[in-house]
């Protein structure tokens, strides 16, 4: 398993503080969860930075460690290791904005090796998240290639553009980025702008979100993806939206716009400016959208954008928690008890991988249905409404207005059909894989018994 995206957020909040005052084998709590520390770059660093453990069921769980580095530490930063570290911070920042190379790189790359040492002292585990901030993204980054991290989650990266374009980052770090990244980025780039790239970060799958801010919580994460709900909710807009919620978002946003700018130009007859003003900034919003926040969703997906969002939270990899225990013992033994841990593997990674899939069946297939009968729901008040109209149309007007409105034409079943065929072909995949591991755990435990004979 590994921390998601909205977890690695939380960690970044308290990275700073924590760098500077916990020490290894300290706990804190970050987003409600609790953390241990398994290394920190000190009191006296440059560069702020922690590795940690969720604690589960009371213990560390080393086969999910994080590390996540903060940004700059700008003069007279409350949370700073003091004014030298602060200004070599500052001037590291500068010199990394103009040419792409992370000084920082080093200290990163040091506490990810300290990490591993200690990780080994424990008895072993993984780091399987890293997260930098502002100067520390491009340096995470770089770190987490060469070591094949499986998740990065970064936020703002600093001189990401000019890191890239200057070697730093190669094009063979970009290719591992660019599936294994998630980059959280402020659409105004409030302060990568005066880098010398502009904002530009090339690598990675970049989310652009609504506003100008460059704290790491401004993006509103749900898991390992941007809570657009939120978004189209609060009129703002984000990467990942499809074409009708940009619309939603828009007309929210233009709405709010025009209502700043009359209370801002009481001047102005803003009644009569009201419609024109809406207007002109939803089409400005929407016609924008793909420039400045990337391309649209599948309009298939609210339901396969829901559905890629479910795929990607359900953790195929989870299994490795008890199949690594499960391994550890098997190194440990010996003889018939070694086969006997091999048939035990197989058997439980068989029972497991049908067991995730069918919750994950169950959870897909009850959302379908609850946005399906919500569907329904509104095509029946929309045809109540067209029916109210009867005193003033005629029964030929009515059945026109009720026509489009009808369930039939309004649910695309082509979807919901495309939805209930992948889970089937995935149903027939889980299905296969658990079987052949049956079949080979009751190859070994023939063969163990062959064994035992012979040896008789």
């Amino acid at each position: 398993m590994a921390l998601t995206d909205e977890q690695i957020q939380d960690l970044q909040g308290k990275t700073k503080e924590a760098s500077s005052k916990l020490e290894q084998g300290d706990t804190f709590t970050a987003g409600g969860q609790q953390y241990e520390v398994v290394a920190s770059t000190g009191p006296d660093s440059v560069t702020q930075g922690i590795s940690v453990a969720p604690i589960v069921k009371g213990e560390p769980d080393y086969s999910q460690t994080a590390i996540v580095v903060a940004g700059t530490q700008p003069p007279n930063d409350e949370k700073g290791n003091g004014l030298g570290n602060e200004l070599d911070s500052t001037f590291r920042a500068i010199i990394q904005s103009g040419t792409g190379y992370s000084i920082q790189g080093r200290d990163v790359e040091a506490l990810y090796q300290q990490t591993e040492a200690n990780l080994n002292a424990h008895g072993g585990g993984e780091i399987t998240n890293m997260s930098g901030h502002s100067q520390a993204g491009p340096a995470v980054a770089k770190v987490a290639a060469n070591h094949n991290v499986d998740r990065v989650t970064n936020f703002s990266d600093w001189g990401g553009g000019m890191a890239y374009t200057n070697g730093y980052i190669s094009e063979e770090d970009k290719k591992y980025l660019d599936k294994h990244a998630h980059i959280y980025s402020d659409e105004g780039n409030a302060v990568t702008m005066f880098a010398k790239d502009g904002g530009w970060i090339p690598y990675g799958d970049v989310r652009e979100v609504d506003g100008s801010n460059h704290g790491t919580d401004h993006a509103h994460i749900k898991g390992n993806n941007l809570d657009i709900d939120y978004y189209v909710k609060h009129g703002q807009l984000c990467s990942g939206m499809t074409k009708d919620q940009v619309k939603k978002a828009a007309r929210l946003k233009a709405k709010k716009e025009t209502d700043d700018f009359i209370k801002e130009h009481p001047e102005v007859d803003g009644e009569r400016i009201r419609k024109d003003k809406e207007k002109a900034y939803y089409d400005s919003y929407v016609k924008n959208y793909e420039k400045e926040y990337g391309p649209y969703a599948n309009e298939k997906g609210g339901k396969s954008k829901q559905t890629s969002s479910l795929l990607d939270s359900w953790e195929l990899h989870a299994l490795g928690t008890k199949v690594g225990g499960l391994a550890t013992l098997l190194g440990a033994a010996g003889g018939g008890q070694q086969i006997f841990l091999k048939t035990e593997m197989l058997v439980a990674l068989a029972s497991q991988a049908m067991a995730q899939f069918a919750g994950f069946e169950a959870k897909l297939l009850a959302e379908l249905e609850e946005a399906k009968e919500e569907v329904r729901r509104q095509c029946e008040e929309a045809k109540q409404r067209c029916l109210q109209a009867g005193p003033h149309l005629s029964s030929g007007e009515i059945e026109a207005l009720i026509a489009p409105i009808q369930f039939e034409h309004v649910w695309d079943s082509g979807a919901e059909a495309d939805i209930r065929a992948m889970l089937q072909s995935l149903k027939s995949q889980i299905t296969e894989i658990s079987t052949h591991l049956v079949t080979s755990a009751e190859r070994f435990s023939a063969s163990d018994n062959t064994a035992a004979v012979q040896f008789m």
